[in-house]
Protein backbone atom coordinates (compact mmCIF):
# COMPACT_ATOMS: atom_id res chain seq x y z
CA UNK A 1 0.00 0.00 0.00
CA UNK A 2 2.89 2.30 0.80
CA UNK A 3 4.47 4.00 -2.49
CA UNK A 4 8.22 3.91 -0.96
CA UNK A 5 7.45 -0.53 -0.50
CA UNK A 6 6.06 -0.78 -4.15
CA UNK A 7 9.03 1.03 -5.19
CA UNK A 8 11.22 -1.56 -3.46
CA UNK A 9 9.72 -4.35 -4.95
CA UNK A 10 10.13 -2.64 -8.25
CA UNK A 11 13.80 -1.97 -7.77
CA UNK A 12 14.09 -5.72 -6.95
CA UNK A 13 12.77 -6.58 -9.94
CA UNK A 14 14.13 -4.66 -12.58
CA UNK A 15 17.90 -5.63 -10.61
CA UNK A 16 16.52 -9.45 -11.13
CA UNK A 17 15.68 -8.84 -14.80
CA UNK A 18 18.72 -6.67 -15.26
CA UNK A 19 17.00 -3.97 -16.26
CA UNK A 20 19.07 0.00 -15.93
CA UNK A 21 16.78 1.63 -13.44
CA UNK A 22 14.87 4.86 -14.82
CA UNK A 23 14.98 7.94 -12.62
CA UNK A 24 12.94 8.12 -9.48
CA UNK A 25 10.41 10.18 -10.19
CA UNK A 26 9.44 7.61 -13.22
CA UNK A 27 10.03 4.93 -10.42
CA UNK A 28 7.17 6.88 -8.33
CA UNK A 29 4.61 7.66 -11.11
CA UNK A 30 4.80 4.29 -12.24
CA UNK A 31 4.20 2.95 -8.41
CA UNK A 32 1.54 5.45 -7.99
CA UNK A 33 -0.36 4.17 -11.07
CA UNK A 34 0.02 0.99 -9.85
CA UNK A 35 -1.74 1.46 -6.72
CA UNK A 36 -4.15 2.99 -8.12
CA UNK A 37 -4.59 0.04 -10.98
CA UNK A 38 -4.98 -2.18 -7.84
CA UNK A 39 -7.43 -0.13 -5.49
CA UNK A 40 -9.84 0.46 -8.29
CA UNK A 41 -9.98 -3.37 -9.10
CA UNK A 42 -10.37 -4.09 -5.50
CA UNK A 43 -12.91 -1.64 -5.33
CA UNK A 44 -14.59 -3.14 -8.34
CA UNK A 45 -14.62 -6.72 -6.72
CA UNK A 46 -16.09 -5.17 -3.66
CA UNK A 47 -18.92 -3.26 -5.09
CA UNK A 48 -20.02 -6.02 -7.69
CA UNK A 49 -20.27 -7.91 -4.15
CA UNK A 50 -22.31 -5.73 -2.60
CA UNK A 51 -24.74 -5.07 -5.49
CA UNK A 52 -27.66 -3.04 -5.11
CA UNK A 53 -28.99 -3.98 -1.43
CA UNK A 54 -25.49 -3.41 -0.04
CA UNK A 55 -25.00 0.05 -1.72
CA UNK A 56 -28.46 1.03 -0.87
CA UNK A 57 -27.48 0.70 2.98
CA UNK A 58 -24.12 2.29 2.81
CA UNK A 59 -26.26 5.25 1.16
CA UNK A 60 -28.60 4.84 4.14
CA UNK A 61 -25.33 5.07 6.23
CA UNK A 62 -23.97 8.54 4.98
CA UNK A 63 -27.64 10.60 4.72
CA UNK A 64 -28.57 12.23 8.18
CA UNK A 65 -32.05 11.62 9.18
CA UNK A 66 -34.54 14.46 9.73
CA UNK A 67 -34.66 13.20 13.48
CA UNK A 68 -31.08 13.29 13.72
CA UNK A 69 -28.17 15.89 13.88
CA UNK A 70 -25.54 13.74 12.78
CA UNK A 71 -25.33 10.61 10.56
CA UNK A 72 -25.02 7.13 11.24
CA UNK A 73 -21.58 7.06 9.33
CA UNK A 74 -20.07 9.19 12.78
CA UNK A 75 -21.80 6.21 15.02
CA UNK A 76 -19.93 3.31 13.57
CA UNK A 77 -16.36 5.74 13.42
CA UNK A 78 -16.85 5.89 17.51
CA UNK A 79 -14.68 4.32 19.68
CA UNK A 80 -15.69 2.82 23.40
CA UNK A 81 -13.81 3.94 26.44
CA UNK A 82 -12.94 2.40 29.38
CA UNK A 83 -14.29 -0.63 30.36
CA UNK A 84 -16.57 0.74 33.19
CA UNK A 85 -19.87 -1.16 33.93
CA UNK A 86 -21.43 2.03 31.79
CA UNK A 87 -19.15 2.12 28.41
CA UNK A 88 -19.62 -1.65 28.67
CA UNK A 89 -23.44 -1.35 28.38
CA UNK A 90 -22.60 1.43 25.63
CA UNK A 91 -20.37 -1.02 24.03
CA UNK A 92 -22.88 -3.66 23.97
CA UNK A 93 -25.55 -1.59 22.49
CA UNK A 94 -23.29 -0.09 19.71
CA UNK A 95 -22.31 -4.18 18.88
CA UNK A 96 -25.81 -5.17 18.65
CA UNK A 97 -26.17 -2.10 16.46
CA UNK A 98 -23.55 -1.88 14.45
CA UNK A 99 -24.01 -5.99 13.43
CA UNK A 100 -27.28 -4.77 11.62
CA UNK A 101 -25.01 -3.19 9.02
CA UNK A 102 -22.45 -5.73 8.59
CA UNK A 103 -22.05 -7.41 5.37
CA UNK A 104 -19.62 -10.39 5.24
CA UNK A 105 -18.31 -10.20 1.84
CA UNK A 106 -15.79 -13.06 0.26
CA UNK A 107 -13.68 -10.14 -1.35
CA UNK A 108 -13.37 -8.30 2.23
CA UNK A 109 -11.58 -11.94 3.61
CA UNK A 110 -9.90 -12.12 0.99
CA UNK A 111 -8.13 -8.79 1.02
CA UNK A 112 -4.69 -8.40 2.84
CA UNK A 113 -4.67 -7.28 6.01
CA UNK A 114 -2.70 -3.93 4.99
CA UNK A 115 -5.38 -2.97 2.23
CA UNK A 116 -8.09 -3.76 4.89
CA UNK A 117 -6.47 -1.29 7.45
CA UNK A 118 -5.82 1.57 4.90
CA UNK A 119 -8.87 1.64 3.40
CA UNK A 120 -10.56 1.47 6.63
CA UNK A 121 -8.31 4.27 8.20
CA UNK A 122 -8.81 6.79 4.84
CA UNK A 123 -12.24 5.82 5.32
CA UNK A 124 -12.77 6.85 9.13
CA UNK A 125 -10.80 10.13 8.67
CA UNK A 126 -13.36 10.95 6.50
CA UNK A 127 -17.03 12.72 7.41
CA UNK A 128 -20.74 11.48 5.83
CA UNK A 129 -19.93 14.53 3.30
CA UNK A 130 -16.56 13.79 2.10
CA UNK A 131 -17.60 10.50 1.89
CA UNK A 132 -20.82 11.18 -0.27
CA UNK A 133 -17.94 13.42 -2.70
CA UNK A 134 -16.15 10.54 -3.33
CA UNK A 135 -16.07 8.78 -6.37
CA UNK A 136 -18.99 5.60 -5.77
CA UNK A 137 -16.74 2.81 -6.20
CA UNK A 138 -14.43 3.82 -3.66
CA UNK A 139 -16.93 4.90 -1.21
CA UNK A 140 -18.60 1.78 -1.29
CA UNK A 141 -15.66 -0.26 -0.73
CA UNK A 142 -14.27 2.00 2.21
CA UNK A 143 -17.53 2.27 3.61
CA UNK A 144 -17.59 -1.62 3.58
CA UNK A 145 -14.40 -2.14 4.88
CA UNK A 146 -14.66 0.53 8.22
CA UNK A 147 -17.59 -1.89 9.05
CA UNK A 148 -15.77 -4.97 8.73
CA UNK A 149 -12.88 -3.52 10.49
CA UNK A 150 -15.10 -1.93 13.70
CA UNK A 151 -16.86 -5.13 14.00
CA UNK A 152 -13.94 -6.70 14.46
CA UNK A 153 -12.50 -4.47 17.16
CA UNK A 154 -15.96 -4.43 18.94
CA UNK A 155 -15.41 -8.37 19.34
CA UNK A 156 -11.98 -7.39 20.54
CA UNK A 157 -12.97 -5.00 22.66
CA UNK A 158 -15.51 -6.98 24.64
CA UNK A 159 -13.68 -9.89 24.30
CA UNK A 160 -10.82 -7.89 26.26
CA UNK A 161 -12.95 -6.16 28.81
CA UNK A 162 -15.01 -10.16 29.53
CA UNK A 163 -11.47 -10.54 30.85
CA UNK A 164 -10.79 -8.10 32.24
CA UNK A 165 -14.74 -7.88 34.27
CA UNK A 166 -14.19 -11.56 35.05
CA UNK A 167 -10.60 -10.59 36.89
CA UNK A 168 -11.53 -7.76 38.34
CA UNK A 169 -14.52 -9.99 40.52
CA UNK A 170 -11.81 -12.37 41.18
CA UNK A 171 -9.16 -10.27 42.67
CA UNK A 172 -11.84 -8.34 44.80
CA UNK A 173 -12.80 -11.64 46.00
CA UNK A 174 -9.08 -12.68 47.04
CA UNK A 175 -8.87 -9.37 48.62
CA UNK A 176 -12.38 -9.83 50.58
CA UNK A 177 -11.00 -12.62 51.66
CA UNK A 178 -7.73 -11.21 53.44
CA UNK A 179 -10.18 -8.66 55.13
CA UNK A 180 -12.35 -11.35 55.98
CA UNK A 181 -8.85 -13.23 57.69
CA UNK A 182 -8.23 -10.10 59.75
CA UNK A 183 -11.47 -9.62 60.98
CA UNK A 184 -12.18 -13.24 62.08
CA UNK A 185 -8.53 -13.54 63.72
CA UNK A 186 -10.19 -13.81 67.05
CA UNK A 187 -12.36 -16.42 65.79
CA UNK A 188 -9.19 -18.31 64.78
CA UNK A 189 -8.07 -17.80 68.57
CA UNK A 190 -10.38 -18.93 70.24
CA UNK A 191 -10.95 -22.42 67.87
CA UNK A 192 -6.83 -22.95 68.18
CA UNK A 193 -7.17 -22.48 72.31
CA UNK A 194 -10.42 -25.18 72.23
CA UNK A 195 -8.43 -27.32 70.58
CA UNK A 196 -5.22 -27.14 72.78
CA UNK A 197 -7.11 -27.24 75.73
CA UNK A 198 -8.53 -30.87 73.88
CA UNK A 199 -5.32 -31.75 73.47
CA UNK A 200 -3.97 -31.18 76.67
CA UNK A 201 -6.63 -33.38 77.44
CA UNK A 202 -5.75 -36.29 75.49
CA UNK A 203 -1.90 -35.76 76.64
CA UNK A 204 -2.49 -35.42 80.18
CA UNK A 205 -4.95 -37.50 81.19
CA UNK A 206 -5.16 -41.38 82.05
CA UNK A 207 -7.55 -43.80 81.11
CA UNK A 208 -10.61 -44.10 81.82
CA UNK A 209 -10.84 -40.35 82.76
CA UNK A 210 -9.76 -39.35 79.75
CA UNK A 211 -13.06 -39.01 77.95
CA UNK A 212 -14.64 -36.99 80.45
CA UNK A 213 -11.52 -34.31 80.66
CA UNK A 214 -11.85 -34.08 77.07
CA UNK A 215 -15.40 -33.50 77.44
CA UNK A 216 -14.88 -30.79 79.84
CA UNK A 217 -12.31 -28.85 77.75
CA UNK A 218 -14.54 -28.88 74.46
CA UNK A 219 -16.96 -27.34 76.87
CA UNK A 220 -20.76 -27.33 76.95
CA UNK A 221 -20.94 -25.43 73.64
CA UNK A 222 -19.65 -28.42 71.36
CA UNK A 223 -22.45 -27.92 68.84
CA UNK A 224 -21.75 -23.89 68.92
CA UNK A 225 -17.69 -24.94 68.25
CA UNK A 226 -18.82 -27.20 65.32
CA UNK A 227 -21.01 -24.91 63.25
CA UNK A 228 -18.19 -22.55 63.93
CA UNK A 229 -15.20 -24.45 62.49
CA UNK A 230 -17.61 -24.76 59.44
CA UNK A 231 -17.72 -21.66 58.94
CA UNK A 232 -14.44 -20.96 59.39
CA UNK A 233 -13.42 -23.98 56.96
CA UNK A 234 -15.34 -22.61 54.30
CA UNK A 235 -12.49 -20.21 53.47
CA UNK A 236 -10.09 -22.44 54.43
CA UNK A 237 -7.18 -22.11 52.02
CA UNK A 238 -7.07 -19.83 49.31
CA UNK A 239 -11.22 -20.49 49.32
CA UNK A 240 -12.37 -16.46 47.99
CA UNK A 241 -15.50 -18.27 46.10
CA UNK A 242 -17.86 -17.45 48.67
CA UNK A 243 -17.38 -13.90 47.92
CA UNK A 244 -17.74 -13.48 44.47
CA UNK A 245 -21.24 -12.77 44.22
CA UNK A 246 -21.71 -9.70 45.52
CA UNK A 247 -18.66 -8.39 43.23
CA UNK A 248 -20.38 -10.40 40.07
CA UNK A 249 -23.65 -9.96 40.63
CA UNK A 250 -23.61 -5.89 39.61
CA UNK A 251 -23.02 -6.98 35.74
CA UNK A 252 -24.00 -10.76 35.43
CA UNK A 253 -26.29 -9.71 32.99
CA UNK A 254 -23.84 -7.50 30.89
CA UNK A 255 -21.35 -10.61 31.24
CA UNK A 256 -24.49 -12.71 29.32
CA UNK A 257 -24.80 -10.32 27.06
CA UNK A 258 -21.44 -10.08 25.93
CA UNK A 259 -21.33 -13.89 25.32
CA UNK A 260 -24.06 -13.66 23.24
CA UNK A 261 -22.68 -11.14 21.16
CA UNK A 262 -19.66 -13.40 21.20
CA UNK A 263 -18.48 -16.81 19.40
CA UNK A 264 -16.09 -18.45 21.71
CA UNK A 265 -14.23 -20.83 20.19
CA UNK A 266 -11.25 -23.37 21.42
CA UNK A 267 -7.99 -22.90 20.18
CA UNK A 268 -7.59 -26.95 20.15
CA UNK A 269 -9.10 -30.14 19.79
CA UNK A 270 -10.95 -30.09 23.24
CA UNK A 271 -14.49 -28.42 23.13
CA UNK A 272 -14.48 -28.88 26.65
CA UNK A 273 -15.28 -24.97 27.87
CA UNK A 274 -16.94 -24.28 25.08
CA UNK A 275 -19.87 -26.98 26.06
CA UNK A 276 -19.36 -25.71 29.71
CA UNK A 277 -20.44 -21.85 28.56
CA UNK A 278 -23.14 -23.11 26.29
CA UNK A 279 -24.14 -24.94 29.53
CA UNK A 280 -24.17 -21.49 31.41
CA UNK A 281 -26.20 -19.76 29.19
CA UNK A 282 -28.56 -22.32 29.09
CA UNK A 283 -29.63 -22.36 32.50
CA UNK A 284 -28.98 -18.66 33.07
CA UNK A 285 -32.80 -18.48 34.67
CA UNK A 286 -32.69 -21.44 36.06
CA UNK A 287 -33.62 -21.30 39.80
CA UNK A 288 -33.13 -24.73 41.15
CA UNK A 289 -30.77 -25.64 43.78
CA UNK A 290 -29.24 -28.16 41.87
CA UNK A 291 -28.67 -28.54 38.37
CA UNK A 292 -27.65 -31.92 36.37
CA UNK A 293 -24.02 -31.93 34.80
CA UNK A 294 -23.85 -35.10 33.44
CA UNK A 295 -22.15 -35.65 30.08
CA UNK A 296 -20.00 -32.28 31.18
CA UNK A 297 -16.36 -33.05 31.30
CA UNK A 298 -15.05 -31.14 35.19
CA UNK A 299 -12.17 -32.45 34.89
CA UNK A 300 -10.24 -28.87 35.16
Amino acid sequence: EDPADVINVGIEELLRLRFELPGFTTMLRTAMYARTHVNRHIHSQIVNELGKKGQALIDRLLKVAPEKLKSDWEMIKRDPGKPTVNNLRQLLTQMEWLKSWYLDLKALRDLPDAKLRNFAAEAKSLDAARMQEMEPNKRYALAATLIKIQVSRRFDDLGDILVKRVQGTHNKGRQALQEYRVKQQSEVDYLIGKFHDVLLALRDTEQPERLNAVEKAAGSDKENSIVRCEEYAAYAGDNYSPFLWRFHKGHRTLLFRILANIDLASTSTDKGTEALIQFIIEHRASRADRISVAGLDLSW
